[in-house]
């Protein structure tokens, strides 16, 4: 059996290895595509929630921390460790807490379950090309919606204080049904356990503490406050909109769209009020002598704090609370559905894939050391030692034993050389670089031979023929004429010829130079 032939199977082997991988990658793909809404919708309203939390602590002086930044599969998201996903108690419930539901629990040394979350670190397995992604593409697992996950690690708790705690999973394991919690569930329980104290309360509260008698200094607190606040609420109008105009793409509710829109509303007039407050304490604050001034700048605050019911959200962002609620305990449903959420499949399919890859990384390392390179090489030292002599201007070592002439016309692109059928091909290997000559010369790369009927042909590499079309040119455009001879005699190729891509000979010859 012949290298070539040998080469061909092992590369053979190769690709049905990597189809196993692309039908890995693919089933991966699939289940990352039904994700994507519920993702996509979980990422659009987590931001919406953090600018509810704003609001409340303006309007009480207290709320729960932002949740984490998220992106639908972690992308552009830097590395986070797990000591951030620690501590969740006082932060809205974000992505990490549907990481915990689908986790592993964490055991004891006994074998016992603690109901801590174990998390995998994220590690990029492989790089690849592909025209389906554009471009190359990097492997990595899991694809944490909060980022990459730079070190594995365990999130005291986090399993029995979540959204699946360890009695629900017994019970699903038992029944095949689960009670999952609900994120909304979640964050009330959270908002209960936060308190107060003498420091959390409104700016407007801070105002109404006031009077005209009160030092200038002492609203100094409150102007830079409701500067603050008025650029606050600017910024969380914008969230609101980009959040509107994604969950329509997702075909959120008419009810959600539109509490979206009048929630926005109500923060731009909120800024508004704000606006007016900072601008009435700029020095000299001429407002704050004045009780009845005074008094209308303290009514304009406690409605940019509280639009609606004082020391309430307005009625526009309660309604905005209750209908983004919604929408995220179905997002979070739908990922989380036990047993085969998509969230629960893509994390399973990310598991298995790394482990796959590192038995394939293996398998290709052992075929690469004890037959792909050695085939290669072995196939490959032809070709190399050809090009080698040709760009040296010497003989192309292919090895033709006696004068071996074209025996058919063959046109520009041919794949086969029909040469006389009594010469001996049996020394030439694939590689070989053989002259073809005549009108318009070229060069052509032999892959290999064979008999056909009556014929010896060699087969090549697409043949490059000059088709230059001037009359006074030798030869017919786009042919190499019957009787030619083939051999290996040697080409003269300047490095400006190869620059060019003409030969100096003329353009009868260029076949020579792009070939």
């Amino acid at each position: 059996m012949s290298a070539v032939t040998r080469l061909s199977m092992e590369l053979d082997g190769w690709q049905a290895a990597w189809k196993q991988l692309e039908a890995f990658l693919d089933r991966v793909d699939g289940v990352a595509d039904q994700d994507a809404p519920h993702v996509q919708t979980v990422c659009a309203l987590l931001p919406v929630f953090n600018v509810i939390e704003r609001a409340r602590r303006r309007a009480v002086g207290i709320a729960l921390a932002p949740a984490l930044a998220c992106a639908p599969r972690g992308e552009g998201l830097p590395a986070v460790s797990v000591g951030s996903l620690v501590g969740t108690e006082s932060r809205l419930p974000g992505v990490e807490e549907l990481e915990f539901a689908v986790g592993t629990i964490g055991t004891d040394s006994d074998g016992k379950l603690t109901g801590d979350a174990v998390l995998a670190s994220t590690v990029t397995l492989f790089a690849f090309r592909d025209e389906k992604h554009g471009g190359e593409v990097a492997v990595r697992v899991p694809t944490y919606d909060f980022g990459p996950l730079s070190v594995s690690g365990v999130v005291p708790a986090a399993i029995d204080a979540g959204l699946f705690t360890t009695d629900q999973r017994k019970d699903a394991a038992e029944s095949g049904v689960a009670e999952l919690g609900t994120w909304t569930g979640l964050r009330t329980a959270r908002r209960a356990k936060l308190t107060t104290t003498s420091e959390t309360v409104s700016l407007s509260h801070v105002l109404d503490g006031l009077s005209a008698s009160s030092l200038s200094s002492a609203f100094d607190a409150v102007a830079s406050g409701a500067a603050a606040r008025k650029s606050e609420c600017l910024a969380d109008r914008s969230v609101l909109l980009q959040a509107k105009a994604t969950v329509q793409e997702q075909g959120a509710t008419p009810e959600l769209t539109d509490a979206l829109q009048r929630a926005a509303d109500s923060l731009q007039a909120s800024a508004t009020d704000y606006g007016a407050v900072a601008t009435a304490l700029q020095p000299p604050r001429t407002v704050i002598a004045s009780v009845s001034g005074l008094a209308s700048l303290k009514t304009t605050l406690r409605r940019a704090d509280s639009p609606g019911i004082p020391g309430q959200l307005s009625n526009e962002l309660t309604t905005l609370d209750t209908e983004a609620g919604k929408g995220m305990d179905e997002a979070v449903a739908a990922r989380l559905a036990y047993p085969d959420g998509p969230l629960r499949m893509l994390r399973t399919l990310e598991w298995s894939l790394r482990f796959h890859w590192v038995f394939r990384q293996r398998w290709f390392d052992a075929r690469n050391r004890a037959a792909l390179a050695p085939l290669l090489r072995q196939v490959l030292k032809p070709f190399c030692d050809s090009l080698t002599r040709v760009l040296a201007g010497q003989s192309t070592g292919i090895p033709l034993v006696g004068p071996v002439l074209l025996v058919k016309d063959t046109p520009t692109q041919a794949t086969a050389l029909s040469v006389t059928p009594t010469v001996d091909l049996g020394l030439v290997q694939a590689g070989h670089v053989a002259h073809v000559g005549g009108e318009r010369p070229t060069l052509a790369l032999v892959l290999g031979w064979e008999v056909k009927g009556t014929e010896k042909r060699l087969r090549i590499a697409p043949l490059n023929v000059s088709i230059a079309t001037d009359a006074k040119l030798p030869g017919v455009a786009g042919l190499v004429r019957s009787g030619s001879p083939v051999d290996g005699s040697a080409v003269s190729i300047s490095t400006q010829e190869l620059l060019d891509g003409h030969s100096a000979a003329g353009p009868q010859a260029d076949g020579v130079v792009q070939e």
